[in-house]
């Protein structure tokens, strides 16, 4: 190819129009695979999932709330990799926010989760999240207290997590957590694996109606710069990690 058959075919590359994105205006849309859909309006929805994410496709709420599905999750990833869910905007009030049957991996960014009534984002293999906000979640008449789930799932990676005033616990087998707030929530603030905790705050979680106040929990100590925390627990000896302030 010569040097202007080239440039005509990158101008014409260059030109070409980005992948359609699919409006959504009604409760229970299925986004198809590899597709991203936009919020157009805000949803209310009586009963069954919101919305519902196909392989790898993607939800972008456009400063929109997604609410209602008391009986069933805001969103469901209905993938085995993955979904991603960006806003501005609000995911309230359903069973759970997103879950994921087939353990896919959960992209959520800039984003508000509150009023849940069970849990907030569950049963993912891992959990990717930038500036998100959740709390008043686990607050339904059939959730045992203290022992929701604001967060589980295998691996962590947060960055500006702000969680608070939830009655459950953020719990994953791995976790990078920076610059975020897990604070005042019923459950134990983060744990069940290893991890890594830097330039946050984790105070004021209860631990759940048993154990009694737990910050952090863990069989060993995770990673603490230049962060907060007040009570730890040691998942073997039943003692303290020795990391937190009160330890």
């Amino acid at each position: 190819m010569n040097h202007r058959a080239s440039l005509v075919a990158l101008l014409l590359l260059s030109a070409a129009p980005a992948a359609a994105t699919e409006p959504i205006a009604a409760c229970g849309t299925v986004v198809p695979p590899h597709k991203s859909a936009v919020l157009t309006v805000d949803l209310n929805c009586a009963a069954g999932p919101g919305v519902v994410l196909s392989e790898g496709a993607k939800l972008i709420l456009d400063g929109h709330t997604l609410s209602g599905s008391p009986d069933a999750s805001n969103v469901v990833c209905n993938a085995t990799r993955g979904c991603k869910i960006t806003g501005p905007g609000a995911i309230v009030g359903g069973y759970y926010a997103v879950t994921a049957p087939g353990a896919a991996a959960l992209k959520i960014r800039d984003v508000t989760v509150r009023d849940q009534l069970r849990g907030g984002l569950d049963g993912m293999l891992a959990v990717h999240l930038r500036r998100v906000a959740m709390t008043n979640v686990g607050f339904g008449p059939d959730s045992p207290p203290g022992a929701t789930e604001i967060i589980r799932t295998g691996k962590l990676d947060a960055v500006e997590l702000d969680a608070h005033d939830n009655d459950g616990s953020v719990s994953a087998l791995k976790y990078h957590v920076v610059r975020s707030r897990i604070v005042d929530n019923g459950g134990v603030g983060i744990g069940g694996g290893r991890g890594k905790l830097l330039k946050s705050t984790v105070t004021g979680n209860q631990g759940g109606p048993v154990l009694g106040p737990i910050d952090v929990l863990g069989d060993v100590a995770p990673t603490l710069v230049d962060t907060v925390c007040d009570h730890s627990h040691d998942a073997d000896d039943g003692g303290t990690l020795g990391i937190c302030r009160f330890d």
